[in-house]
């Protein structure tokens, strides 16, 4: 997988631990369009966070623009109709218009992400992916999710002992 789709909460959190550089030894472009630097730079940067100007320093490197055109934006609309965010519904059309995978966490995101033949793959995805690809070791895999779940990234007991045992199955 040489580019990928970013929605905004995965960016946020892999910057937020330190580990937004693994995406530039995985992926040669990881797109995001408007909604999405809007809610990681613009909003981040307001609120003072310093994941928003690591975000914003990895834009014409690793992280390309797109802007939407109008078939992406009349998905986008269907999108939010069916309940999601501007940055969810701008990722998912964007990927699906690109036919290429896109990085989205939330659980109704990627229900329509599927529904839509959009293949998806989350935070923990990515590290998943880091490590079989061996751009992170195991213990630095596992150290990062806790480091996530630490700073606010939301899984279940259940997920996280599958992620390590998937982890550990490396």
């Amino acid at each position: 997988m040489d580019t990928i789709v970013s929605n905004s909460s995965p960016l946020i959190h892999l910057f937020k631990v330190g580990s937004g550089p693994v995406l530039k030894k995985m992926f040669k472009k990881v797109i995001i369009g408007p909604a999405v630097f809007n809610e990681t730079v613009i909003l981040g940067k307001f609120k003072g966070f310093k994941d928003a100007f690591l975000i914003e320093s990895a834009v014409g490197d690793i992280i390309s623009m797109v802007q939407p055109s109008d078939v992406m934006k009349k998905n986008m609309r269907r999108y939010e109709a069916m309940g999601l965010g501007p940055g969810e519904a701008e990722a998912i059309a964007i990927a699906k218009d690109k036919s290429l995978s896109v990085i989205i966490d939330e659980t109704a995101a990627r229900s329509i992400a599927g529904s839509e033949g959009v293949r998806y793959l989350g935070s923990l995805g990515i590290l998943l992916m880091a490590t079989r690809q061996g751009h992170m070791t195991k213990k630095l895999a596992k150290s990062t999710c806790r480091q996530l779940i630490s700073s606010g990234f939301r899984l279940t007991s259940a997920v996280l002992i599958e992620f390590e045992d998937a982890i550990d199955g490396l």
